[in-house]
């Protein structure tokens, strides 16, 4: 079999989750309608409950797109606020979680093109095929929400164990999965996808170091039904990172060097590879070629050539590089 190797950037999501330069508004004027939309619940004399949280994330909302603005991107502002002011970092967080989850679960934005690409790749027992890996510096639900229209994933606890209805993609980090094992113990092979950020919607729980989810099963949801869920969780540890963030809970950089090895064809999809990524991109690219088995990309992008890749990243001289002009489909190469 040929062994092909997909890269998602921003750009995968981008029909359902705004970019910093968005076609019809802007990733911060969302912002700004989500904090909005806090406002006029905090203003209804109805709903009384939760009223501290929802003042600290219509506040803090207020203060992300301000910083975003002058920093030029949500990943520049949050590193300023790591190194300046961990509290606020934090918080930062937690409203772009709140943000992420309004989005796709209460405004119901989807990008139908991971249902696409997944129907067009499952076999008959609904199973990725083995020689597809993934990796998607996306922080969505995108590819769950897919995956759960072929067949739905749950996790629920049965007295003291966790059963867990696995999604037909598999992916990392893992829905129920126990986040306090040993690295060793992560074997590459038990996933189609890495998640190279993390989920934003995700978290740990800190009784017994499980992995969950704010949606844990559901499809959609109303504003108060989020409010109430999100506050439902007390200080969580949120599951998702950024590409300069060292968090020995995230396990990526154990499992990249041995997921996507012998890689022969490599598919990037809406990815302009940021300075904050390098450092993890260029372990991906040391990974998929270690034994010289790449033999082409394909840059999938409306606006940019991937002339730049066999440069930046030192691809050997006979591997050609060819750019796909689309936002359609996720380019599937006649090699597979």
């Amino acid at each position: 079999m040929t062994n092909i190797t997909y890269l998602f950037g921003a750009g995968a999501s981008a029909f359902a989750i705004p970019t910093l330069q968005g076609a019809e508004k802007t990733f911060q004027s969302y912002l700004r309608e989500c904090g909005d939309d806090i406002r006029k619940v905090l203003a209804d004399s109805k709903f009384k409950n939760h009223k501290s949280l929802m003042k600290e994330l219509y506040e803090v909302s207020e203060v992300v797109v301000e910083g975003i603005n002058r920093f030029g991107s949500p990943d520049t502002y949050c590193k300023f606020l790591y190194l300046t002011n961990k509290e606020q970092f934090i918080k930062t967080k937690r409203i772009l979680t709140f943000f992420f989850l309004k989005l796709q679960f209460v405004d119901f934005r989807i990008d139908n093109r991971p249902l696409s690409f997944i129907t067009t790749l499952l076999n008959d027992s609904l199973q990725m095929p083995t020689n597809i890996k993934i990796f998607n510096w996306n922080y969505d639900f995108q590819f769950q929400i897919a995956a759960n229209y072929l067949s739905e994933e749950k996790s629920r606890r049965e007295g003291s164990a966790n059963v867990h209805t696995p999604s037909v993609i598999k992916y990392y980090p893992k829905y129920g999965h126990v986040t306090n094992v040993n690295s060793l113990q992560l074997n590459p092979t038990d996933y189609d996808m890495i998640h190279l950020n993390g989920i934003a919607g995700f978290f740990i729980e800190e009784k017994n170091q499980l992995i969950n989810s704010y949606m844990n099963g559901k499809q959609k949801l109303t504003l108060l039904e989020l409010i109430n869920d999100f506050a439902d969780v007390q200080n969580p540890f949120d599951f998702f990172t950024f590409g300069w963030e060292d968090n020995s809970f995230h396990m990526r950089n154990v499992l990249i060097p041995n997921f996507a090895n012998n890689t022969e064809y490599l598919i990037i999809v809406g990815y302009s590879f940021p300075y904050f990524n390098r450092k993890i991109d260029q372990l991906i690219f040391d990974s998929i070629d270690t034994n010289g088995s790449l033999k082409k990309i394909y840059y999938q992008d409306l606006f940019r050539t991937g002339d730049f890749i066999k440069k930046q990243f030192k691809i050997r001289e006979d591997v050609n590089v060819e750019t796909i002009p689309s936002k359609g489909n996720y380019h599937i190469p006649f090699e597979l």
